[in-house]
């Protein structure tokens, strides 16, 4: 299964209609653009207030909204492990 990251990567050739599959000086085409798919993760790592306000009014399991600092803590999880996971 490919990580967050590495589709990240991936995608970020696509709009010079590069192949993620593409072979490059013997290396896949796609982890050239790991440095750039990390910075964008960096930058988004804290999240903007309409995400955190948007993130804190999702429901539970139980119908509950789960209030914008559970949200918060999670998206910034969520980034910190996608920053963490490389293949």
């Amino acid at each position: 299964m490919r990580t967050t990251l590495e589709r990240a990567a991936r995608a970020l050739g696509q709009p010079e209609g590069r192949s993620s599959d593409e072979i490059q000086d013997g290396g896949q085409l796609w982890r050239t653009y790991l440095p750039k798919a990390r910075v964008v993760f960096e930058a988004i790592h804290d999240p903007s207030l309409d995400l955190v306000l948007a993130g804190g009014a999702v429901e539970d399991v139980g119908g509950v909204p789960i209030g914008a600092m559970r949200a918060e803590a999670v998206w910034i999880s969520m980034i910190y492990r996608a920053l963490a996971k490389v293949t």
